[in-house]
């Protein structure tokens, strides 16, 4: 299960087929992604089509507009996530077994992954296998099968993956601190759901078909293809072979969430030896490429927090108090939380740590912006990435992130061209509204010391 939207900035430029040109006189750099071509069929499915010089290979994800976000029913969290694993078994068409063995017959792999705002299903391999994958994610988005006694070994399966997790102190802190900082939204569950609900799940079979078809709607759904290919074929097929996909994807309502008024914090006495952790949320903004507000919160979490920032330099590199020290964004589709975190050397020094990241926040929202530093920020924001971000599953990904969080396929270009518009005046302005601590949330971890005993509290 993956995480995604790690913003990548620049990321198509990383393809051989970006273009980065030089800025014209009295100009910032300016960038030119690959061509994204966004086609709707009368089904209400959305196709994507991104083409790469990568000869001979492709991408293909499907992006499911459903996660944790839309688990408004009670006793019902952890759903999406366990659907993500029930669409692997196949249909009569195609049994799992036989399903998997033409993917590898034709050298392709696959897997999935669930967050909070979608689910995600994606296969790469060779731009020749195209006509089977299609074929294939077409049959078992449309006519899914399974027993009930699948379902049930298979809900054993995810609570040993939740129980996993929760021995990961990230995992753990994750947990807390969404718990707490929410009253009401679903985004008070993780992926994963609560623990009662997961033991529950062996008993949900009907409810899990009835997921199926709430959710599983082709005006639910977007495809994006990445890589070598026709597109023209493409098209023909996808409109093919998905034809008989109709219906309309629920849209549950979900409850309002009360502003936040006071700050709320919480600690985590972990049951094993671990390193000591901070991790603040602050209640910030949806995502969003219609304004700059995610943008900024981008530009802000490295210009604060980033390598380069004396903050880091003071509390990792100077006094070493930090291990680790990161900030990033609200990236979802509902309001969440602009998420500061920090690994200490010891328990001893969380206060200071806490101190001096308040001062540092403070200092910013009373104006305090370093112009070279803003502008070399939204440089790095731009290329950083680049070498990083280079494959049709890195673009595939980024897009169906973007896409989850935004509704816009087209979003990357807009998030990357308003980085460059973002001012000191907008950080700052930013900041004051939603940095103060009467809006976060704090989640302390601190872990037995090493030979001693002792359980979860």
């Amino acid at each position: 299960m993956r995480h995604a939207l790690i913003l990548g900035l620049a990321l198509l430029l990383a393809t051989p087929s970006a273009l980065a040109r030089e800025p014209k006189a009295g100009k910032g750099p300016r960038t030119v992604t690959p061509k994204v071509t966004v086609t709707k069929l009368k089904t209400g499915l959305t196709l994507v089509t991104v083409p790469t010089a990568t000869p001979g290979l492709v991408a293909y994800y499907t992006l499911m507009r459903v996660g944790s976000r839309n688990e408004v029913e009670p006793g019902h969290t952890g759903f999406a996530h366990f659907f993500e694993h029930m669409m692997f078994f196949g249909t009569e068409k195609w049994p799992k077994e036989k399903w998997e063995a033409a993917l590898k017959q034709v050298g392709a792999n696959f897997s999935g992954y669930t967050s909070s705002d979608m689910t995600v299903f994606h296969i790469t391999g060779p731009t020749k296998a195209l006509p089977t994958i299609i074929e294939l994610e077409a049959d078992r988005f449309q006519h899914l099968t399974y027993s009930e006694a699948g379902f049930q070994t298979e809900a054993k399966a995810v609570l040993g993956e939740y129980l996993k997790n929760n021995s990961n102190p990230i995992r753990r802190m994750h947990e807390v601190i969404s718990d707490k900082a929410f009253d009401t939204h679903p985004y008070k569950h993780t992926t994963m759901g609560f623990l009662a609900d997961v033991r529950a799940m062996p008993t949900r079979y009907e409810y899990s078909r009835k997921f199926f078809q709430r959710f599983y709607r082709p005006d639910n759904a977007v495809i994006f293809v990445v890589g070598e290919f026709d597109a023209a074929e493409v098209k023909k097929l996808v409109q093919q072979h998905y034809a008989g996909w109709t219906g309309k994807a629920d849209d549950p309502k979900l409850p309002a969430e009360p502003p936040q008024t006071a700050e709320r914090r919480a600690h985590i006495d972990f049951e094993t030896p671990t390193m000591p952790r901070w991790w603040a949320g602050y209640r910030a903004p949806a995502a969003t490429v219609k304004t700059k507000d995610t943008a900024v919160q981008h530009v802000l979490a490295r210009l604060l927090f980033g390598p380069q920032s004396p903050l880091y330099q003071d509390l990792v590199l100077g006094r070493q108090l930090c291990v680790s020290l990161s900030g990033r964004a609200s990236t979802l589709r509902d309001p969440h939380l602009f998420s500061v975190t920090a690994t200490a050397r010891s328990a001893a020094g969380l206060p200071e740590i806490e101190r001096t990241i308040d001062a540092a926040v403070e200092a910013v929202r009373q104006g305090k912006i370093d112009a070279a530093k803003l502008a070399a920020v939204q440089s790095n924001l731009r290329y950083s990435l680049i070498m990083a971000l280079e494959t049709p599953d890195d673009i595939a990904e980024e897009l169906a992130a973007i896409t989850a969080a935004t509704g816009d396929p087209q979003g990357l270009e807009k998030l990357i061209a308003q980085v460059d518009k973002v001012t000191a005046k907008d950080v700052v302005a930013f900041a004051k509204k939603h940095l103060g601590k009467e809006s976060r949330t704090v989640v302390t971890l601190t872990g037995q010391k090493a030979g001693k005993a002792g359980g979860a509290r």
